[in-house]
């Protein structure tokens, strides 16, 4: 295998500006990158990265509490880990970032590799591996962090804890003041707390820290991202932020602007028939950043989704895939730039069958009235 043990961007086709392109990141050419950048981390240092050290500073009971990390000030800035890499093909580049929190210290779980492994009938792991078109795999495996949730800060510090009284009957409750704020027990013994706020649409800023890829396009065209989002589906989100939205606090792409395609991990595929034999099924993502598919019932929300996620993306500007509070692995993309005709994401053919939903993704009958979605599609049902 020959290796490139560089950060910085590789070309690896040569293609005209029509053509797709591919990229993959168990390739000989991408893998040595990511592996390189698992050696070799970064310090983060920023001014929302403290800690306050106990025999420095400890704070009034109720900071953490409060969820107010503007009154955590004062203490030692944090470096944290970072671990990045960043690859390209003609048109396209993807950044990596992954940051560990302060009490990790093993390395390994910056990036991990999963690769599916071929099987005595010539065949890969299903699970692992993604199909494409004629069935056959387009990708063997994927690469996710271990840990690094994206967040808009994190502090580390110390707070007394509250004094604790009974009320009228018998339980024990924290004492609070005329103004309702805790009393501070400095005779017992300090809290110690991290802050980690969740990263979510609209908040007015991009992670500082954890988690995320990053894609900009040299011109127009279609994204194709291949990613692993673990389990819960049912809490679990997927945010495709669009970086140029950022005089809208940084949006994220809902599913009128996706086509999402793939399978839960299982020993079957969506569709029960036999592992990398069938086509994906599709998917939709609901009002809650939630991905949800007509036969989802069937198997539970309690397994990752393997699949596809495809949008519209402009020249030069940058669109961040992420999840708050877990893992996204990524297997790859596909790029198709536009023909300069203009081109859309094509959802799939309708079905006056296809089951309806709300948009808490569960499963209604035509007696229901309000918003639904069928065929991944929108619509008002009266």
């Amino acid at each position: 295998m020959k290796k490139f043990f560089t950060l910085t961007a590789v070309a690896l086709m040569a293609t005209s500006i029509n053509a797709q392109e591919v990229l993959d990141v168990t390739s000989d050419e991408v893998k040595p990158i990511i592996e390189a950048a698992i050696t070799n981390p970064t310090v983060l240092n920023n001014p929302l990265f403290i800690l306050v050290p106990q025999d420095e500073k400890v704070f009034p009971a109720g900071t953490f509490i409060n969820n107010d990390y503007e009154s955590v000030v004062g203490g030692t800035p944090i470096g944290l880990k970072n671990y990045s890499w960043e690859a390209s093909t003609a048109n396209m580049t993807v950044k990596a970032n992954s940051t560990l929190n302060a009490d990790s210290n093993d390395d390994t779980e910056s990036f991990r590799f999963n690769i599916a492994k071929e099987k005595e009938d010539g065949t890969y792991d299903g699970t692992i591996a993604l199909v494409k078109d004629g069935c056959d795999p387009q990708f063997l495996g994927y690469v996710n962090p271990k840990t690094g949730n994206p967040s808009p800060a994190y502090k580390e510090f110390y707070e007394w804890p509250a004094k604790k009284t009974t009320d009228e009957e018998g339980k024990e409750v924290e004492m609070l003041d005329e103004q309702g704020n805790y009393i501070s027990d400095t005779d017992g013994e300090p809290i110690h707390r991290v802050l980690d706020p969740v990263w979510a649409p609209g908040n007015g800023d991009l992670p500082a820290k954890g988690c995320y890829y990053e894609f900009t396009a040299k011109t127009d065209g279609v994204l194709k991202i291949a990613i692993f989002l673990n389990k819960n589906l049912a809490s679990n989100k997927l945010y495709i932020v669009d970086e140029s939205t950022q005089a809208e606090g940084y949006k994220a792409l809902t599913d009128d602007k996706l086509t999402i395609k793939g399978f839960r991990q299982g020993n079957l595929f969506e569709t029960e028939s036999d592992r990398g034999t069938t086509s994906l099924v599709d998917w939709t993502l609901n009002d809650e950043f939630l991905l949800t598919t007509a036969n989802i019932d069937n198997g539970g929300t309690n397994r990752p989704f393997y699949g596809y996620v495809s949008f519209e993306v402009k020249a030069n500007t940058t669109y961040m895939a992420l999840t708050p509070k877990n893992q996204l692995g990524l297997f790859g993309y596909e790029f198709t730039p536009s023909t300069g005709t203009g081109i859309n994401v094509v959802k799939s053919a309708e079905n006056a069958d296809a089951a309806v939903y709300n948009m808490a993704g569960q499963r209604v009958d035509a007696a229901y009235k309000g918003l639904v979605i069928k065929n991944g599609v929108k619509r008002i049902q009266k």
